[in-house]
């Protein structure tokens, strides 16, 4: 706390970060030692309850990288992230954290996820995982407040078919089979118009939570396919020297932020551990299998530096790769 007894809601305390690729479990030391760059360097900082904070500096200064540090978009490296007492290295707690820390970035096209506005629209929510009782509520105050400006019979039943036709059209745009959602029973109509506000909201409810539901399993399918796409380009270009989370996500059309979320969801890495591990598992069979320098076999997967490719190499295997070469011949 500090003198006007207010919470500190953001903490960072001696934070460090890197974009370079850090083998896991390097130390901070052999980081600094091996000439990483640090985006993020030894941050002590508590924003407080009620503060208005800018953070100003040049272009590549931190700035952005310091947002994504406050909402777990990326995690520090060395040191931690603390949000209303949230770690952001708690991932079982990142869908909290995400509904107390917003983002705008500042290019608007980062902030796309879907390819349609409806889908854009029902991205947050079907992520804060409403639950069917809270859906409920939501339908039956709907309900209540449409019955509640219907001045007729007329007008109820007009209102009535609209709401039926606004389901159907977001069915339809995405992607969801209509005659699922809402049966394909031709009396359904006539069905609805003739409930009761009572039998509107239970009929309004179900539907609500089967669209959920059906949204859900559509979103997971899609994720694991642009997931593995994602893996089949790493597998194709991973000699590439400039290969980031951002070029890859420009060729799969998302942003980087959900990119990195999902990726690491579906697949248990981030991005820049799966294409190290990838490019090292390259390099032991170009090492056994092709009599090169290591310098040529270290520029093929993807390293400029063959020092740091050595270093990565030997934290990763506990040897050289030159040694590694001379054991397996």
């Amino acid at each position: 706390m500090n003198e006007h007894n207010r919470e500190a809601v953001i903490r960072f305390r001696d934070v460090s970060f890197t974009y370079e690729e850090l083998p896991e479990g390097t130390s901070e030391a052999s980081a600094r030692a091996s000439g990483v760059r640090m985006a993020v360097d030894h941050l002590d900082l508590e924003i407080y309850d009620g503060e208005c904070v800018a953070v100003l500096g040049h272009n590549g200064s931190g700035k952005s990288t310091f947002a994504k540090l406050c909402n777990g978009i990326i995690v520090p490296d060395y040191g931690d992230v603390l949000v209303y007492g949230i770690n952001t290295r708690e991932e079982d707690r990142l869908l909290e954290l995400r509904q107390k820390v917003g983002m705008v970035f500042q290019n608007p096209d980062n902030q796309i996820v879907a390819t349609v506005v409806e889908e854009d629209v029902a991205f947050g929510p079907e992520n804060l995982g409403f639950p069917p009782e809270e859906i409920r509520s939501f339908a039956c105050q709907y309900v209540k407040e449409m019955s509640a400006g219907a001045v007729s019979l007329s007008m109820h039943r007009f209102q009535v078919i609209e709401l039926v036709s606004s389901i159907y059209r977001f069915a339809v745009s995405n992607h969801l089979a209509p005659e699922l959602l809402l049966g394909e029973d031709e009396r359904m109509l006539n069905s609805v118009i003739n409930m009761d506000a009572k039998q509107l909201a239970e009929w309004l409810s179900d539907t609500s939570i089967r669209m959920h539901t059906m949204l859900g399993t559509q979103r997971k399918d899609g994720a694991q396919s642009f997931v593995v796409k994602a893996i089949d380009y790493i597998h194709d270009h991973y000699g590439d020297q400039d290969l980031t989370v951002d070029k890859i996500c420009s060729v799969l059309g998302v942003s980087s932020a959900y990119f990195s979320t999902t990726f690491k969801k579906e697949t248990g890495s981030t991005f820049i551990g799966y294409l190290t591990d990838y490019r090292m598992e390259q390099a032991v069979q170009q090492l056994i299998e092709k009599n090169e320098k290591t310098y040529v076999i270290a520029n093929r997967v993807g390293y400029a530096d063959p020092a740091y490719f050595s270093y990565v190499f030997k934290k990763r295997f506990g040897k050289s790769p030159s040694r590694y070469r001379a054991e397996r011949q």
